[in-house]
């Protein structure tokens, strides 16, 4: 390749970075397109590491800092690019939880589980250039069990987002949580549904123990449909057999690697109780986003007295 031939290649390339970085973003989306997204992730804490793939100049990465907690690393093929990024997060004085360093994503900096997460927001895009829209799990719901399993699947803010949805449906929601037979704090847990106990249902059950199983039996009235919704491996099927007292739904063992139980729902199916109600079982959530918006639901469900002035 000539001289020449390489100065039109860096040409090309420069031209790409001079009229992309006077742009906040570099790619689709929005401030609150971020922090959405940012809303179906859980469990991030100051020692979080976060690595942006592809950061641009930064306009969603500082958005992530500004809503998250953690340390975040920017990835960028070019060093203009990240020039502009760190200068960004200088100016808004995120410049000790917030690095851009240029790199390939074929050449990452990073080791072997290093990582807590990877943002790469164009990736949240479907075919029409939106994030996923609300999709059914099922209709004409009287109820809707929260199913939850008391190992690492608990997860306070899930049950939140999953209460909101339902309170947009006039679906009553209804907490049931599962594998009590495992070590765990009651008190603890207890504690942190403190502050929506009151609006909800709570159930701990165990298919180990019958006698957990006959005030969930007892909740669910003749003629009443309830839909059962949750993460992967947490129960569900297993559960609905246990109020049926018969093996209706296939289940599976318990995995001797992970000590959870396997997947094993891939559609949603429909079981009639026998002189009681209809139960549907549906495939693990693996993601859950609030799609309602109104500010007078939210002010419902979750208590904001503390935070009042």
């Amino acid at each position: 390749m000539s001289k020449e031939d390489k100065s039109i290649h860096e040409f090309d390339f420069n031209l790409i970075c001079e009229y992309y970085s006077s742009l906040e973003r570099q790619g689709p989306g929005s401030p609150e397109i971020t922090i959405k997204a940012l809303s179906f992730i859980d469990k991030l804490s100051n020692e979080s590491r976060i690595a942006d793939i592809g950061c641009g100049t930064g306009g969603q990465t500082m958005v992530l800092a500004q809503h998250s907690l953690g340390h975040i690393r920017g990835i960028d093929l070019f060093p203009n690019f990240i020039n502009l990024f760190n200068s960004n997060a200088n100016k808004l004085n995120l410049q000790d939880r917030v690095k851009g360093l240029v790199g390939s994503m074929d050449s990452l900096p990073f080791q072997n589980e290093e990582l807590d997460l990877i943002w790469s927001e164009g990736a949240i895009y479907n075919k029409s250039g939106a994030i996923s829209e609300k999709q059914a799990i099922a209709t004409y719901v009287d109820k809707a069990f929260i199913v939850q399993s008391l190992d690492n699947n608990f997860n306070v803010r899930r049950i939140e987002r999953f209460m909101l949805q339902l309170a947009d449906e006039n679906i009553q929601p209804v907490l049931v949580l599962t594998k009590t037979d495992l070590d765990f704090n009651k008190d603890k847990v207890e504690n942190a549904l403190r502050h929506i106990s009151h609006k909800i249902p709570v159930f701990f059950t165990s298919i180990q123990s019958p006698s957990s199983i006959d005030p969930l039996r007892k909740f669910i009235s003749t003629g009443e449909t309830v839909v059962f919704t949750g993460s992967s491996s947490v129960g569900k099927s297993t559960l609905i057999n246990a109020l049926c007292r018969q093996k209706i739904l296939q289940t599976a063992t318990i995995s001797d690697s992970t000590g959870k139980g396997k997947h094993t729902s891939t559609r949603r199916e429909m079981v009639l109780m026998e002189q009681s109600g209809i139960l549907i079982d549906t495939p693990g959530v693996k993601v859950f986003g609030v799609t309602n918006d109104d500010p007078d639901t939210l002010s419902e469900v979750l208590d904001f007295s503390s935070f009042e002035g």
